[in-house]
């Protein structure tokens, strides 16, 4: 797996945020040029958090940092995919402002409010996340 996000990583389409003190939490956010924009588009390819540390705002804080990551690179928009079961994952994407459309695909379109929400730190930043994980990309 290792030598596998390394190759991810050097392809520089692919950033990973790590949070909590294992770390205990991670997401890995895919970008790709827009086809209706001249932004790019986001793909959440994955977002995890440990067993022991759910219910405790880390799968939260991930997704707020990844919004703030896409919104700095650029993306215009965001998409992810979840288990139709997983009701606490859906219930959090929906609080953060995403749709799921008729194909199961959740996604999420930047509006003029929430990019304001986001300059404004109202979703913390990449960098507070990696910082409480002890990340490489803190700084």
């Amino acid at each position: 797996m290792a030598v596998r996000v390394r190759q991810l990583l050097a392809a520089g389409d692919t950033r990973i945020l790590l949070g909590g003190a294992g770390p205990d939490g991670i997401a890995v956010l895919r970008f790709r040029p827009a086809i209706w924009s001249s932004g790019l588009e986001c793909y959440l390819a994955e977002l995890y958090v440990a067993p022991a540390e759910r219910g405790r705002g880390l799968g939260r804080a991930l997704m707020e940092a990844a919004i703030a990551l896409a919104r700095d690179a650029g993306a215009d928009t965001m998409d992810l995919g979840t288990n139709e079961t997983d009701t606490v994952a859906r219930g959090l994407y929906e609080s953060l402002g995403f749709t799921q459309l008729e194909d199961g695909t959740w996604y999420r379109e930047e509006s003029a409010d929430m990019a304001k929400a986001i300059r404004a730190g109202k979703f913390g930043t990449p960098a507070a996340v990696a910082a409480e994980s002890g990340s490489p990309d803190a700084g």
